[in-house]
């Protein structure tokens, strides 16, 4: 989840706002997010779609950031993909398919299933261009003869008179002086970071929200507590993976459904990356905050960050790309910030936490700069 993703909301195109105020007049709709080009369900997509998906084979994909339709369901559904061959399987809202041109759920009479993409627009032919009548060339014109030079005699140089020279004066012997010290030199690396460090923007969010906080039912995180895209803890209904239990993430009625329990999600360390660049899911990090007290963290990296479940925020976290996305579970973020988080009305969206400050250019204002080096495969979890 993303601390900042009501930054991402509140410059939503006009377009994408009025279709999200007449979707609640309608039960199915489609709106398209300009931030990050996917369209999406305005209303939020039933288990398993979201944010918290599970890996599975995905025979069209070839590298990690496409999306492809799968012909198979009259493209209904989609990869989107992780790696070659893998991916997570998403399902368009009722009465769309997902076309391949704009990366987006359409209605299916804009495009062909298994085709190009888009019915391109009828060409219109140009219309032939009138001729053009050459310009008569006009008559040589004959130019007169250039005068024959003139030389003119050389100035002689003036004579200058030296001048006296002043008297001299001897001047004092200065007071010896003691050298400063000079300062032991700092190396800086990428981004401003310290030399062999790497630059990313860093975002936070709650694996397991308190009930009726912003980050349980704005931004999902009640329907998805206790799950994670690289550990899987089971199917809804079991059985359950051993050490997770059926549980109630939150939400009212219940939605129980194989969880971690967060004493066990206490010991992991986790974090998320975006979902379009895989680079950093699956390794373990140590990353602080640019600028900061020199406190770090390590974080193993196994869940992604959905643009669905946030209105395009990880696209526009990231810069669209420019920088890794490195979005903290809150038990090892309370270690890197500082912060408690035992109260009942916690919400990880009210802590403070340091921006960017400019250091970042590009990516969002309310992301912090963080720096990172990696540490290795991530740690075996469970």
């Amino acid at each position: 989840m993303c601390p900042f993703r009501s930054v991402a909301m509140g410059v939503m195109s006009g377009a994408s706002l009025l279709c999200a105020l007449f979707c609640l007049y309608c039960t199915t709709c489609t709106c398209t997010d300009t931030l990050s080009g996917i369209a999406e369900d305005v209303a939020k997509p039933a288990v398993p779609g979201g944010r918290r998906l599970l890996q599975q084979a995905a025979p069209l994909c070839t590298a990690a950031g496409q999306y492809k339709a799968d012909p198979a369901s009259s493209c209904t559904s989609y990869w989107q993909c992780t790696a070659s061959g893998q991916g997570f399987y998403r399902q368009c809202g009722p009465g769309t398919a997902f076309n391949n041109a704009c990366s987006c759920c359409d209605f299916p009479s804009n495009f062909v299933c298994g085709g190009g993409g888009a019915t391109p627009a009828p060409t219109t032919k140009a219309p032939t261009p009138a001729p053009t009548t050459k310009a008569p060339t006009p008559a040589p014109t004959t130019k007169a003869p250039t005068p024959a030079p003139t030389t003119k005699a050389p100035t002689p140089a003036p004579t200058t008179k030296a001048p006296t020279p002043a008297p001299t004066t001897k001047a004092p012997t200065p007071a010896p002086t003691t050298k400063a010290p000079t300062p032991a030199p700092t190396s800086s690396g990428v981004g401003g970071c310290p030399a062999g460090w790497l630059p990313a923007v860093g975002t936070l969010y709650d694996s397991w929200p308190k009930p009726g906080t912003t980050e349980c039912i704005t931004y999902s995180g009640c329907e998805y507590a206790g799950q994670f895209s690289l550990v899987d803890p089971g199917p809804c209904g079991g059985p359950c993976a051993a050490g997770a239990q059926s549980l109630n993430g939150g939400l009212s009625p219940p939605n129980v459904c194989c969880r971690w329990p967060e004493a066990k999600v206490a010991q992991w360390s986790m974090a998320a990356t975006w979902e379009r660049d895989s680079a950093l899911l699956g390794r373990k990090l140590q990353v602080q905050v640019l600028g900061g007290a020199g406190t770090t963290a390590f974080v193993n990296v196994k869940d992604v960050c959905s643009d669905l479940d946030c209105e395009g925020c990880c696209s526009q976290n990231t810069g669209n790309g420019a920088y890794k996305l490195i979005d903290i579970e809150k038990w090892p973020a309370s270690t890197l910030l500082g912060f408690q988080h035992s109260s009942p009305s916690f919400d990880i969206n009210n802590v403070p936490s340091p921006v960017q400050n400019g250091r970042r250019p590009g990516a969002d204002a309310g992301v912090m700069a963080v720096c990172y080096k990696d540490a290795g495969p991530a740690d075996r979890i469970p």
